[in-house]
């Protein structure tokens, strides 16, 4: 597609007796796609 694509991912967990907390983030960015083809 003729453009470029960043992914970006952050996890934490946190161990609270016998259970298991967890927090997940992601982001993604694209460039701009100047050069596509078709009409």
């Amino acid at each position: 597609s003729n453009r470029w694509s960043f992914k970006g991912e952050v996890g934490v967990s946190k161990a609270v007796g016998s259970w298991v907390l967890e927090l997940m983030t992601t982001g993604e960015v694209y460039t701009d796609n100047n050069a596509f083809f078709g009409a």
